[in-house]
């Protein structure tokens, strides 16, 4: 009994209640500076950054906690050296542990921040083109537009994204033998046509694009949301193939010619 009312009337106690006094003080502050400028906020603009927002937070508060524990066992004499080398060790251990799923927070504050695309976007990464239909501290995830499939990919493995536009360009080889005004004529109307399709916002006829060796290519261009680019591609593929049939205009390909000198 005699060592609790001596403690209790000692330095250390008062010093604990002071240290203790500060960590609620500090914690009380950060809770409500963080529930009033930032949580709220990101809530509204950015849900990946509301969520590393959080994890940021909860980082701050735990180490927060241990160093007032440690500060109240050193301020009562009891030594710490010990202690806070196992935590640098527990630290270390969990650290490597952990690199990949850091690595990947990391990595998708960058995403935030820079803006290199949101839900909704679709962009390419690699092979694959899709729409983004979620975004994580972690991860990203896309509907794929070409197969329906849906890819996850760690946000450390992003590097090289291509945001889609809404331009699609078609290059129709046609015959050197075929009527240039007549062609043109054609596929002025053709993209007239393609322009009526649910979907397709403009089409416009660019002209001759490039000489080869069988064939002159034409370039055909509309403008359409990118997660409907494969379908719309062919319903548009269709309507050139239909009027190319109906102006009598063939499509060439590769012809190889054997001459028997027998």
């Amino acid at each position: 009994m005699n060592d609790v009312v001596s403690y209790l009337t000692s330095s250390e106690f008062y010093g604990t209640l002071i240290i203790l006094a500060l960590y609620l003080f500090i914690n009380h502050m950060v809770t409500r500076a963080y529930e009033k400028f930032v949580r709220e906020r990101l809530k509204q603009t950015n849900s990946r950054m509301a969520e590393i927002s959080q994890l940021l937070y909860n980082l701050l508060r735990g180490s927060l906690l241990v160093v007032t524990i440690i500060t109240i066992l050193h301020a009562n004499g009891i030594k710490t050296a010990t202690l806070a080398a196992f935590l640098s060790i527990l630290s270390a251990v969990i650290g490597l542990a952990l690199q990949d799923m850091l690595r990947d927070v990391v990595n998708g504050m960058h995403l935030s921040q820079d803006n290199y695309f949101d839900i909704g976007d679709t962009i390419t990464y690699g092979n694959r083109t899709g729409v983004v239909v979620s975004m994580t501290s972690r991860t990203v995830k896309i509907l794929d537009i070409y197969s329906g499939d849906t890819h996850i990919i760690a946000n450390r493995l992003i590097d090289d994204v291509t945001r889609r536009s809404r331009q699609v360009d078609i290059d129709l080889g046609l015959s050197y033998e075929e009527d240039y005004e007549k062609i043109n004529r054609v596929l002025t109307d053709t993209c007239v046509h393609i322009a009526e399709v649910d979907g397709i916002d403009n089409c416009i006829y660019k002209g001759i694009s490039d000489y080869c060796d069988y064939c002159i290519k034409y370039k055909i261009r509309f403008f359409c949301p990118p997660e409907a680019m494969p379908e719309l591609r062919r319903s548009a593929l269709r309507i050139i193939q239909k009027d190319l049939a109906e102006a009598k205009i063939t499509i060439p390909y590769p012809q190889m010619d054997i001459h028997n000198k027998s």
